[in-house]
């Protein structure tokens, strides 16, 4: 006998097929059969090739895609171009604290591609490193207001917004927490 889905061989009793799961129709028992029916199951995940799920955490997305991806792009290649147009716009003259701007402006941006690469890699410490990334996003930005003459509180604001939106991600999302086994 034969699973008419697959085309795979099939023992009579057998009431779904073992490598596709369909359920086969009812043959004719012969004598020797119906004094003992087989029980009825189900095929096993070993048979049937498929996960059994246990709630939604196993059937949310795995893998680098969605918002996780765009965070990656972001944060890997258009920080660093963003840091780069921002420092050829920079004019520190006459200003003392120039230098400690521009190295931790450069710092954070090289912090933001680290975590970044670190995600698409699927790096275990990669959740923790952009959540750090994130909170020296926002203390940089903090710094900037104290300690630049001339605060950008349009800067500071939209900063503080993808940081908080961000580290609700990393810190909620199933696609994080199956891709890299927690969320932080």
């Amino acid at each position: 006998m034969f699973c008419p889905a697959c085309g795979n061989e099939v023992l009579a009793e057998d009431l779904f097929c073992r490598v596709c799961g369909k359920k086969l129709s009812i043959q004719a028992s012969s004598p020797s059969t119906a004094a003992t029916p087989a029980p009825a199951r189900a095929p096993s995940e070993h048979e049937t090739g498929a996960k059994e799920h246990d709630g939604d955490a196993e059937t949310a997305p795995k893998e680098i895609g969605g918002w996780l991806l765009l965070f990656s792009v972001g944060a890997t290649i258009l920080n660093p171009l963003l840091a780069v147009s921002a420092l050829l716009q920079l004019h520190t003259a006459g200003d003392p604290w120039a230098a400690l701007y521009i190295v931790s402006f450069v710092a954070v941006a090289l912090f933001g591609t680290t975590a970044g690469v670190l995600l698409f890699r699927v790096h275990r410490w990669a959740v923790r490193v952009a959540l750090i990334y994130l909170l020296s996003l926002l203390f940089f930005s903090i710094g900037t207001l104290v300690l630049v003459s001339r605060p950008d509180n349009g800067s500071l604001l939209r900063n503080v917004i993808y940081v908080v939106v961000w580290t609700a991600y990393f810190t909620t999302s199933k696609r994080v927490k199956n891709t890299f086994g927690s969320n932080a």
